[in-house]
């Protein structure tokens, strides 16, 4: 007996499939940048392209969509995507989070982090709560910071923002932070620059 779907259920297989596909896909590059098999530029070429079709695919599921680690899990995708699964969470490239020598000069950089940080401060103090608000505003906190060089490796600022955008990532766009969630967002972004401030000797 031939079984029969609708067209919404084949668009919603289509849509698994292809999530199925960017997330071994990324896997595939993330292995290839970390043994410097693939150049800088085309790996970040590609991992935007990809993180940029995973979001709007997501989007288009909406509450479909049970998000990225239950996916994974479903797929069987948990224990050989994990590189995939952070870089998808994070929604930035390697490239956004690590510096190099050859980046831009380090008082700009310095000054585009200070900038970022006290976004994120205002737009907490101006009780923006939403998620799909919030994620773009950390992105660009651990996208700055991560083209600082010289950060010591004893700062945590940078991770605490990388673990807040993975738990954000793993909410639907339209929920909001708990004002309890938003004080330790407040208080981790505000103990984040202060750090910052503090490695760079301001």
């Amino acid at each position: 007996m031939e079984i029969e779907f609708t067209q919404d259920e084949k668009e919603f297989f289509e849509n698994e499939a292809i999530i199925y596909s960017i997330i071994r896909t990324v896997e595939v590059l993330e292995k290839a940048h970390l043994n410097d098999k693939i150049s800088e530029s085309d790996y970040d070429t590609l991992c935007r392209k990809l993180i940029n079709q995973y979001k709007i695919l997501i989007d288009g599921l909406g509450g479909s969509f049970n998000g990225l680690e239950a996916f994974m899990s479903k797929y069987g995708l948990s224990t050989s995507c994990k590189l995939s699964c952070k870089r998808l969470q994070l929604g930035i490239t390697a490239l956004d989070t690590h510096s190099t020598e050859s980046d831009r000069p380090r008082t700009s950089n310095i000054i585009a982090v200070t900038q970022s940080f006290i976004t994120a401060n205002n737009a907490l103090q101006l009780e923006l709560r939403s998620v799909d608000k919030l994620i773009p505003i950390l992105q660009d906190v651990v996208s700055s910071l991560g083209k600082v060089v010289g950060v010591p490796s004893s700062y945590i600022g940078g991770a605490k923002m990388q673990d807040w955008l993975i738990t954000l990532s793993k909410m639907n766009a339209y929920e909001e932070l708990s004002s309890e969630q938003a004080q330790q967002l407040d208080f981790d972004i505000d103990q984040a620059y202060r750090g910052f401030k503090e490695c760079m000797g301001a």
